[in-house]
């Protein structure tokens, strides 16, 4: 629901009407006349703070701080401190005036001090007061149980969130729609243009937040929003977050004139009564819509666990839930271990949005028009992508997965994410294909530098695969540093080019003549060059094991070098 029920309860400029204020005086504090009041309460004790709960109107004849103007000032600062709306107070029995430093105060502070006539007892003022205040509780009770049962009944009759949305504009005599957390029309009213008035606010789905300015009155929290149309028509978007239990749902927006800048009580438990209305009909959409999610997730995760072996029988099972299936696809693996502790999720902190793994997929569709046929799976920390072997994905899959990560930097907004991507497997192979892509995921994970890996690229590291479809990273590490590392750290030190004249060696097919050539070095130098290779590595160069290991230690080397 909205946050701050304060239209509950009565302020100070109301009481100011009842009659034993009538020949009353605020002598102070005239900035606090919207100041609310719950509790009314008589006291008069010279530690009054410790006594006070909050939004009190406090009344008091001064005996206890008549002779003392420390604690006078003292007294309005524990009004302050406490958060009470007025001091009333009787004059010419125990004080004779309010001194001006203690005016001063109450201006500063915006505590109204309500001069009263000694002719009322204080029962005679406190009894109005609190009638006023359960009369407008009563008042805005009887109009949300009359609004809720108009909108009960509104739904009983088949009423979706346009009939609605209808009704209750209507009612306050204002344009009026219901947005999810994306901004996207729920529901509206036909009496506005929604499609212009709401140009702009999603940015393509990515929220502008700081295109909105949040209200600080009292009365209701809510987001102001302006755009060229709205301006044209001297119009503005009020969007008040429709919440349950700390979770946001979306917003009723609501259209005003510009110069509008309040809501009756009236219409605040209106709008109150509708968001209750409005969350259950989202509430029950995203149960539905989370229902196909859960078959579709059952159905892709029997794909790549290969519980399918004929395609046949596949494209029957798509059927049922609505997928189109393509003959082949390429899985592409994105490492999410940031989501889970991501800002954004469940955010209890109304003036921010929540983000979750649905919303993230949605947003990826709406703005990678490639993506329209593509599938995805949330498992766990890794969301998979499938996508079919069809002409506009496979001219430039590359292309496509890179600007998908791009635009989940710009939703996630910080943290890495690493990227493993299969070749293209039919759909009946989907296992195999999730294993290479896990795969390469891991070897992405190793480098943990953004990498996205390809399996068709991992090339001599293939060989290091494990039965459990693990790369034995460990190996290939004590192995590159029994070959090359040696080799680099030399050259690092001594600034040399034994890596380099290695790698010519072997592309020269270890001729001594040609590698020279090469290099443009004298056979006597090469060979210098490779007796120290050979005295640093404690491998032959003529050797044939020992220059397997070296070309190998090589391959790996430049793989590390090229995804670092």
């Amino acid at each position: 629901h909205f946050k701050g029920a304060s239209f509950m309860y009565t302020t100070v400029r109301e009481i100011m009407n009842l009659e034993p204020f009538s020949d009353a005086q605020i002598i102070s504090g005239i900035g606090g006349m919207d100041n609310i009041i719950k509790p009314v309460t008589v006291m008069d004790l010279p530690d009054l703070g410790n006594w006070l709960k909050g939004y009190e109107l406090v009344l008091a004849n001064g005996y206890t701080i008549k002779d003392d103007i420390c604690n006078q000032r003292k007294l309005i600062m524990d009004l302050k401190e406490k958060n009470s709306s007025a001091l009333a107070i009787k004059l010419k029995r125990f004080l004779d005036e309010i001194p001006e430093e203690v005016k001063d105060l109450s201006n500063k502070f915006d505590i109204p001090i309500i001069v009263v006539s000694n002719s009322f007892s204080w029962i005679d003022i406190i009894d109005p007061v609190v009638q006023s205040i359960v009369n407008k509780q009563h008042k805005i009770i009887d109009e949300t149980i009359k609004i809720q049962n108009e909108i009960m009944k509104v739904t009983l009759e088949g009423g979706d969130l346009n009939n609605i949305c209808s009704f209750v504009s209507k009612v306050i005599e204002k344009p009026l729609s219901i947005l999810d957390v994306k901004f996207d029309l729920l529901g509206y009213s036909d009496n506005f243009n929604w499609e212009m008035s709401l140009k702009g606010i999603n940015n393509h789905g990515l929220f502008l937040r700081n295109m909105m300015s949040e209200s600080k009155e009292i009365n209701l929290n809510y987001y102001v929003y302006f755009n060229k149309y709205l301006n044209e028509y001297n119009k503005k978007l009020f969007l008040l977050p429709i919440e349950h239990y700390n979770k946001l749902y979306g917003y009723i927006a609501i259209v005003a004139d510009v110069n509008f800048t309040e809501m009756s009580e009236i219409d605040i438990a209106r709008l109150q009564s509708i968001s209750v209305m409005c969350a259950l009909e989202i509430i029950k959409k995203e149960e539905s819509r989370n229902i196909g999610r859960r078959f579709r997730n059952a159905f892709l995760a029997e794909l790549i666990e290969g519980n399918y072996r004929l395609q046949e029988e596949i494209i029957e099972r798509a059927k049922l839930i609505d997928i189109k299936i393509y003959d082949e696809y390429m899985l592409v693996l994105f490492n999410l271990d940031i989501f889970s502790n991501y800002a954004l999720i469940q955010e209890k902190n109304r003036n921010k949005f929540q983000f979750d793994i649905n919303n993230l997929i949605d947003v990826l569709k709406e703005n990678i028009f490639e993506l329209k046929d593509v599938l995805f799976y949330d498992k766990g920390n890794i969301l998979i992508g499938f996508l079919p072997n069809i002409s506009e994905i496979s001219e430039n899959y590359k292309e496509i997965i890179l600007k998908i990560r791009s635009y989940m930097y710009k939703c996630l907004k910080k943290g890495k994410i690493n990227i493993g991507v299969s070749d293209w497997s039919p759909v009946y192979k989907l296992k195999e294909a999730y294993n290479k892509a896990y795969i390469s995921l891991k070897v992405s994970d190793f480098f943990n530098n953004n990498n996205c890996v390809f399996y068709d690229e991992l090339g001599i590291l293939k060989f290091f695969i494990e039965k459990n479809g693990d790369i034995n990273f460990d190996f290939i590490d004590d192995f590159y540093g029994q070959t090359i590392q040696p080799l680099v750290v030399y050259d690092k030190k001594n600034n040399t080019n034994l890596l380099d004249t290695l790698k010519n060696y072997l592309i020269n097919d270890c001729s001594i003549i040609k590698t020279a050539q090469s290099l443009f070095i004298h056979e006597n130098t090469l060979r210098a060059r490779l007796f120290r290779i050979e005295s640093l590595t404690g491998k032959s160069v003529k050797n044939n094991n020992d220059l397997f290991d070296l070309n190998l230690g090589m391959r790996i080397y430049f793989f590390i070098l090229n995804k670092s």
